[in-house]
């Protein structure tokens, strides 16, 4: 379920935008009891006018969920037509897919592309630049060896 905010005054969200995202680890030997409770958890979908149980399987490239309904049947969901519920992500690559990761190529083109993000990385490599020329230079080795 998402978060509950409140929103700055007349900005008009009716909705929380965004999502919690947790990233757990280390449970060893019961990382499968977790991850089927995990695929357990129930969620709501929104179809033909009305909220039916689900449970979400899949997040789809699109920014749409597949879920399965309690019928047995499945379909793809909006994110305003699904709550609750909890989407497992096994590894980087799965949150990448689900547009929920920048992968490093998208990483590297937003800071290229995005003025506030080239100004921030300029700034970065002009600290470095300063850290390094006030660093002390090493004297040339001038040892004669036998």
């Amino acid at each position: 379920e998402k978060y509950g905010f409140h929103h700055v005054e007349g900005a008009g969200m009716a909705r929380c935008p965004f999502f919690g995202l947790w990233i757990c680890g280390g449970f060893g030997e019961a990382t499968e009891r977790v991850a089927a409770a995990a695929r357990r958890r129930k969620a709501e979908g929104f179809w033909d006018g009305q909220w039916y149980g689900c449970r979400p399987f899949e997040a789809l490239t699109d920014g749409r969920t597949s879920v399965r309904w309690e019928d047995g049947t499945q379909s793809d969901l909006k994110p305003n037509e699904l709550r609750g519920g909890l989407l497992l992500f096994r590894d980087l690559s799965q949150l990448e897919r689900a547009k929920l990761l920048r992968s490093a190529e998208e990483l590297k083109k937003r800071q290229e592309l995005n003025p506030k993000q080239k100004l921030r990385l300029e700034r970065i490599r002009e600290a470095l630049k300063r850290k390094r020329q006030a660093m002390p230079r090493q004297r040339k080795d001038t040892r004669h060896y036998v």
